[in-house]
């Protein structure tokens, strides 16, 4: 990152989604929680909601900043926000994602936040 950078956003929405995964708020959870130890993030607090029929909504506040997961399992999609000040290069975590859940990457979008 250049050191005009206050850190990167990484956007990605996820299409043909395993259905059963990205339904189940225990399988995201210990997931998405391992992930950000892999990328030297902190999880200050965390927040979730399983709809019904179908569904999940997981805000993670981090030290660095957040990420949320929305997921409609009856459309195999799942929306995917992170922003991270921290010091680790996040976008790898596309793949990993992309292989835990068995999908394809629609758009991804990765941006250096800060002022230039």
């Amino acid at each position: 990152m250049a050191s005009s950078t206050k850190g990167q956003h990484l956007i990605i929405e996820f299409t043909n989604c395993n259905k059963q995964k990205i339904h189940n708020l225990e399988i995201l959870d210990d997931f998405f929680s391992q992930e950000i130890l892999k990328y030297d993030l902190i999880i200050l607090q965390k927040s979730s909601h399983k709809f019904e029929p179908h569904g999940v909504t997981m805000l993670y506040l981090l030290s660095e900043s957040h990420l949320s997961i929305h997921t409609w399992p009856e459309y195999r999609y799942l929306a995917f926000d992170l922003y991270s000040c921290g010091k680790s290069d996040i976008e790898p975590l596309a793949n990993d994602i992309c292989n835990f859940l068995e999908c394809d990457i629609h758009k991804k979008l990765l941006l250096n936040r800060g002022l230039t």
